[in-house]
């Protein structure tokens, strides 16, 4: 029996101090329940600006969380499914500049556990055929790139998400944000009043904090039923707005996520580097777009490699993750909903061999070492050395 289980993502949420909500530079929040009622919201607001549209079309990356396919449903428009790039978790751009018809009304671009898409090429494309761009952050907290002060992005809109689990978490919320001010300000009176009770928000925040470390995360992986982690398609019930008592804990959480060191993600970098060349290290082949990481993803040879380190890694309680097991259009619940698709063959083979690493606080010196033990072996080299 295990003692001691890594959470996928385990960063502990602060109760204070209390304060203003954050700015964002170049966009202006709307505050909502969850970031899958944010993106709702904003492919409405891309819909609003094309009503001679009679049948608007989404276009979604076809690997990434389902909740894309259920904010486009629940807003109204077609999701269109586009195949991702060759070991890329963003859109292959040729297959992208195919599905752009005079339907589409909004690209969403998903940023992947903070290996970012390539926005300005995208909204250069987006802007062309009369389509807003939404860069989706649920996976991200946005920061200023290295010498920007205006704006955080070329996207006409931008999307956070607070559940749990997010690189910010306050066990729910999220934001849509808006450049334009105006529009922001109307946007506002479309939300219904919040439905959570603020009563108990700090004590399931304390019991959360509890449960994450590995001592007690250990038992629950142990409860029969819980689902943890698991991918499935789950209907937007709703916008709302988000309520006051998270909304004032946001700051303190967001100047916590930008003090957290990455020494974490340092470490299992080094390690693939020196690791076999039949894995794909991903934050390492896309440098140029990776900031901070909420999982350290990793592309195995096939998808027995894969299966075999997931094994090995949750028989040591090391957190690893096959994230979304499978393509969009392979979730269960989700096909129903899609409009249309072509093949896609590089979103299936990404699900396929796709496993991510755990680089939260709570994974220590030992754990890395032991997570690169996991990875397939340069001729020559044996595990001992390795350690």
């Amino acid at each position: 029996m295990r003692l001691r289980v890594l959470p996928p993502v385990g960063e502990p949420i602060s109760l204070g101090p209390r304060a203003e909500p954050p700015t964002f530079p170049g966009f202006h929040p709307v505050w909502t329940q969850s970031g899958t009622a944010a993106l709702a919201l904003g492919i409405q607001l891309a819909m609003d600006r094309r009503p001679d549209i009679r049948y608007p079309e989404v276009l979604l990356p076809a690997y990434g969380c389902p909740d894309l396919v259920a904010a486009a449903v629940y807003a109204g428009a077609r999701p269109v499914l586009v195949d991702i790039g060759v070991e890329d978790p963003g859109y292959d751009l040729e297959c992208l500049e195919q599905a752009l018809s005079g339907n589409v009304v909004a690209v969403v671009a998903v940023n992947f556990l903070g290996i970012r898409e390539r926005i300005e090429a995208l909204a250069e494309l987006a802007h062309h055929h009369d389509a807003w761009l939404i860069e989706d952050s649920a996976q991200w907290y946005p920061e200023l790139a290295p010498g920007e002060k205006n704006s955080l992005s070329p996207a006409d809109a931008m999307v956070l998400s607070f559940g749990r689990g997010k690189p910010v978490s306050l066990l729910g919320g999220g934001a849509l944000l808006l450049k334009d001010s105006a529009m922001a300000g109307e946007t506002e009176s479309r939300l219904r009043p919040p439905t959570s009770k603020p009563g108990m928000l700090f004590s399931k925040m304390m019991v959360y904090n509890l449960l994450i470390k590995p001592i007690f995360y250990a038992w629950l992986t142990r409860i029969p039923g819980l689902g943890l982690g698991e991918t499935r398609y789950k209907p937007v019930a709703g916008i709302h707005r988000m309520d006051a008592s998270r909304l004032v804990l946001l700051k303190a959480n967001a100047e916590r996520y930008f003090r957290k060191n990455r020494l974490q993600e340092t470490a299992l970098a080094k390690a693939f580097t020196e690791s076999s060349v039949d894995s794909v290290d991903l934050p390492c082949v896309l440098p140029a777009r990776s900031g901070r990481l909420l999982r350290y993803p990793v592309l195995c040879r096939d998808q027995s490699e894969r299966n075999r380190i997931l094994k090995e890694a949750t028989e040591q309680g090391l957190g690893a993750t096959a994230m979304y097991v499978n393509a969009l259009p392979d979730v269960t619940g989700v096909k129903p909903h899609l409009y249309k698709y072509d093949a896609v063959p590089n979103a299936r083979s990404f699900a396929a061999r796709l496993i991510t690493m755990p680089v939260h606080c709570q994974v220590t010196e030992a754990d890395t070492r032991m997570l690169a033990c996991l990875l397939p072996l340069p001729l020559g080299q044996n595990r001992r050395e390795r350690i």
